[in-house]
């Protein structure tokens, strides 16, 4: 179970809700990508439920989950870079060799991973000509290789992929991030974190909440449509923006263990926020309200 700061709130994760014209607490991270915007007029669905904790976990039930193997595994675990604070773990296509180019020569280059003590390790999947990836592998040793084909919808076996490799591999550093190969990470940013107590149990990142499931008339074989069979209530839980997101290794080793039970689902950010459902929208203004106010005083 997950301990919260509240006794009101207790057996969740908490998530902070980014108002507008608002900062998320102890600064952010530059996204270069956004999520996904609603269109206007929505299709309104009166055979849907209302989103209840109940009735949620009922939906995200199912047997122990089958483990993806690791078909490529960083050369040097984590414990052998250095006693690095921070594991960044960044979900990447195996064609998308210049993103992860761009990333090692700019903020996740060997010299600025020794500065601000952190590691950056790519989580891709497999594809049927991966010859260039053989040379990529032998000259840096920072790929994850999952046994599973690249494709949209399996960018939740992937993430759930990057949880089981740093609570089983990689549990030595005390932060954990998750962010997507198009996002630029500002550094000065991370030296916030690490000297700023961050409790465990907590995700943070651009999270929103009463985000409603995309059902239109004229979205037949739109990949963003969800069908009432893939998710049969009116809202989505709290989640936080799949770019980028990050926790303690406690929490993120808490979740993986809630990710072996849970049922998948096609969109990994809001995945992410079913296994850490329990927060209804009042909760998360009360712990973004509350967590603010602290982080000022603290920083006045």
């Amino acid at each position: 179970m997950f301990t919260m700061t509240s006794r009101r709130y207790a057996r969740s994760v908490m998530m902070f809700v980014n108002k507008e014209r608002r900062k998320v607490i102890l600064g952010g991270i530059i996204l270069s990508s956004v999520l996904m915007t609603l269109r206007s007029v929505s299709l309104k669905d009166q055979t849907a439920e209302t989103l209840s904790l109940p009735g949620l976990r009922s939906f995200m039930q199912q047997g122990e989950r089958i483990g993806i193997p690791f078909l490529i595994q960083p050369k040097l675990k984590c414990n052998q870079e250095s006693e690095r604070s921070t594991v960044i773990t960044v979900l990447s296509k195996t064609s998308n060799l210049p993103q992860r180019e761009a990333i090692r020569q700019t903020w996740g280059c060997s010299k600025m991973q020794k500065k601000y003590n952190f590691s950056v390790f790519f989580v891709i999947g497999t594809v049927t000509d991966a010859s260039s990836l053989k040379n990529e592998v032998f000259l840096y040793g920072d790929i994850i290789q999952v046994d599973i084909p690249e494709s949209y919808y399996n960018l939740v076996e992937k993430t759930i992929a990057a949880f089981k490799w740093v609570t089983e591999l990689c549990f030595e550093p005390r932060f954990f991030f998750k962010m997507d190969d198009d996002v630029y990470f500002d550094l000065e940013f991370l030296k916030v974190i690490q000297n700023t107590y961050l409790s465990d149990d907590v995700i943070h990142g651009k999270c929103v909440y009463g985000v409603p499931p995309y059902r239109y008339l004229d979205a037949e074989g739109d990949k963003f449509k969800v069908s009432l069979d893939q998710y049969p209530f009116n809202t989505y839980p709290p989640y936080c923006g799949g770019p980028g997101y990050f926790m303690t290794s406690h929490t993120a080793n808490k979740m993986y263990l809630m990710m072996k039970t849970a049922r998948s689902f096609k969109f990994e950010d809001v995945y992410v926020g079913m296994v850490v459902h329990g927060l209804t929208p009042d909760d998360v203004h009360y712990l973004w309200d509350s967590r603010h106010m602290e982080y000022n005083d603290r920083h006045a």
